[in-house]
Parts: C-alpha cells; sequence; structure tokens
C-alpha cells in the first residue's frame, strides 16, 4: 500500500496500486464507542446480529458416526443437563473411499479420494432426511462438513445433473 499526496487538495490518498484509488476511512472516536458504532453504520449500514444458536454450544467430532451414533451423542447430553445447538455431522455422511484414499487414488481434481462428497453415505445414514427432521425436532441445528476441493464426482447421485 502506498500513501501519496494529493496534487489537487493535498490530502493524502491511499493506493494499491499506482492504477488504483481507494477510500480510506479513519474513525477517531476515543472512548465514544457507540457513537463510533453509530457512525460506522451510517456508513456501512445496519449489521444484523447471528442467530443465537451460531453462539451456542456445538459438538464436533473427526468420526465416522452414524445416524445412531450421533443420536447417542445427543443422548448423552440430555442425560447430562448439558445445553446442544448444533450437531456438526462430520466427514463421513458422505460417500469416502477410505481403501483407496490409503493406496494413493486421486479423484479427477487430483485431490484424494473420496475428501469431497455430496451424496449421503446410506450405510452410515439410511434416512438422511429422517435424521435430520429428528435433529429438527430436537431443537438442534446440525452442519455437514464438507470439503469441496473437488467439485462433483462422477460417482455423485446428482453428477448429471449438476454437471
Amino acid at each position: 500500500m502506498l500513501f501519496v499526496q494529493s496534487k489537487t487538495d493535498g490530502g493524502p490518498h491511499c493506493y494499491y496500486s499506482l492504477q488504483n484509488i481507494r477510500d480510506l476511512y479513519y474513525f477517531g472516536h476515543g472512548h465514544q464507542y457507540l457513537l463510533a458504532l453509530h457512525e460506522f453504520t451510517q456508513l456501512a449500514g445496519k449489521i444484523p446480529m447471528p442467530p443465537r444458536f451460531a453462539l451456542g454450544v456445538f459438538y464436533s467430532r473427526y468420526w465416522a458416526f452414524s445416524d445412531v451414533g450421533q443420536k447417542e451423542v445427543v443422548a448423552n447430553y440430555v442425560a447430562h443437563r448439558i445445553p446442544l445447538d448444533v450437531l456438526v455431522t462430520d466427514m463421513d455422511w458422505h460417500i469416502t473411499f477410505y481403501k483407496e484414499a490409503s493406496e494413493g487414488k486421486k479423484d479427477q481434481a487430483g485431490e484424494s479420494i473420496g475428501w469431497t462428497g455430496f451424496t449421503w453415505d446410506k450405510h452410515l445414514f439410511p434416512d438422511p432426511k429422517a435424521f435430520l427432521d429428528w435433529c429438527k425436532a430436537n431443537g438442534l441445528r446440525n452442519t455437514l462438513n464438507l470439503h469441496p476441493a473437488s467439485g462433483i464426482q462422477p460417482w455423485e447421485e446428482k453428477y448429471v445433473e449438476i454437471a
């Protein structure tokens, strides 16, 4: 970043390159924090509050859980009266190829095969919709851990529709 003095108004101009000018804002409010926030929102617009669950308790573990295994985790939280807001279903929710990956096999994108996936592993989650409905009925948000490095691969259930 380069600061130069303007030839027209004498003030500093911020350049990321000699061809590109950027606006530079300085908020100097001392300890007047509310005024600083007010003036920032006047410039940038109102910022929505994150949803309450996003500030809550998450459970995440890199493990090949099944729907039954994740329900057991939730049951332990309930039994110990520990709140739980978000259940992270790690990457084994989708089809993986651990044997082939351990042999060094790569997918079409050159990534370790099975790292990326968009098709539920029906051995671990025979009825994905029922599992997600169960999470919702129990007041849980669910997030699926996804590593999208490889895009959509030919073995994916919706490959033809998406690719």
